[in-house]
């Protein structure tokens, strides 16, 4: 049988480590939720069908950009998101950004070169022009994006633009 100055000293040991725990949990950093959230992205891609991106497109007078991907249960996909968002922000002036479910859409996926998420699709004038798939870097996507931008604006794209064209 346990003597209750033991059971006093077992009880008074765990306060230490539940406050430690605590404290962990909560993180120590000196970011607040307003400080990370002034970071997010002010652009909000949308999710659009695989029956949708055809007219949205051949709709658009700009360039396109698909993130072919799952909204959830996907690591690289999880990763990637805020990246993609972040470029969508930065390029939401010059071009059109919209998503795809990977799962619900896997024809339209597969016909545009997209067989892992993520991937990203690129469009000019209606026609697929590249497709980068995992792994990929955000900044190899925003410098090619550059790269196609300048090109879409000045009517006079070079085949070096194109290396990774479908």
């Amino acid at each position: 049988m346990t003597s209750p100055n033991m059971v006093g000293s077992y009880q008074s040991g765990l306060v230490p480590v539940a406050g430690l725990s605590i404290a962990l949990l909560m993180g120590c950093g000196d970011s607040s939720p307003s400080k990370s959230k002034a970071r997010s992205s002010a652009v909000t891609v949308p999710i659009i069908s695989g029956d949708e991106l055809a007219s949205k497109v051949e709709q658009s007078c700009r360039p396109v950009v698909v993130e072919v991907g799952v909204p959830m249960g996907c690591f690289r996909c999880n990763d990637m998101r805020p990246q993609y968002d972040q470029l969508a922000d930065t390029f939401s002036e010059e071009i059109n950004f919209f998503r795809v479910d990977f799962n619900a859409s896997a024809n339209i996926a597969s016909q545009y070169g997209a067989t892992i998420c993520p991937s990203y699709v690129v469009f000019s004038n209606g026609e697929p022009v590249a497709c980068y798939r995992y792994p990929t870097s955000m900044d190899l996507l925003a410098s090619k994006l550059g790269e196609s931008v300048h090109a879409f604006t000045s009517s006079a794209p070079s085949s070096s633009d194109q290396e990774d064209a479908l």
